[in-house]
């Protein structure tokens, strides 16, 4: 039998076609597995992200969950008992209750002034605080609240107190009021000193 060269060509052709087509095949194959490896390293580590960001998530709602409810009394300005222990409000400083001012040429007591205000706003009303991580003089820094308003907000915007960063703009409205300690003189180096 006499084969054509052409036909022989086309053949060996044809045939080095197909196993090229294998060769490819089975290359892309290996690629696909070799590329799975590392896709299933990045699942995993997509995997142990999410994991982490639930785990920090719930030690947050957990944390959250340490909120104390109760009823408070006021002890000073800037500190009240909730439950059998005392809360400052993180935040601010309220004069001491022995320390005076002075308005309209007469000394009061700014101290006690504040703690009355502070009494009045939590007007027997069930107090939410969620402890911060700070003490301070043994005592634990919390942000309190009262029917979803927070009492260092309130006491800063009737002037009772004085505020660290957080409250910097009630701060302001109280002083361009001239409302509580700042319709008169004090000494706010003093109460300066006890921002937490």
């Amino acid at each position: 039998m006499i084969i054509d060269p052409q036909q022989k060509k086309s053949e060996r052709a044809h045939a080095l076609r197909r196993r090229a087509g294998r060769r490819a095949r089975r290359r892309m194959m290996r690629n696909l597995s070799a590329r799975g490896r590392p896709g299933s390293r990045r699942l995993l580590a997509l995997m142990a992200l999410v994991i982490g960001a639930m785990v920090i998530y719930l030690l947050a709602v957990d944390r959250g969950s340490e909120a104390v409810l109760g009823h408070a009394a006021a002890l000073r300005g800037d500190v009240i008992a909730v439950a059998g222990t005392s809360y400052r409000l993180a935040g601010i400083a309220a004069p001491p209750p022995e320390m005076f001012c002075r308005r309209d040429d007469l000394d009061y007591r700014c101290g006690a002034a504040a703690r009355d205000t502070l009494t009045a706003l939590i007007d027997d009303d069930p107090v939410r605080c969620v402890p911060g991580d700070t003490r301070r003089g043994g005592i634990t820094v919390a942000r309190c609240f009262v029917d979803g308003r927070d009492l260092a907000s309130a006491m800063v915007l009737a002037g009772h107190a004085l505020a660290g960063e957080t409250y910097r703009n009630e701060e302001v409205e109280a002083r361009a009021e001239k409302r509580g300690i700042w319709s008169g003189s004090f000494d706010e180096n003093m109460i300066r000193a006890r921002l937490n």
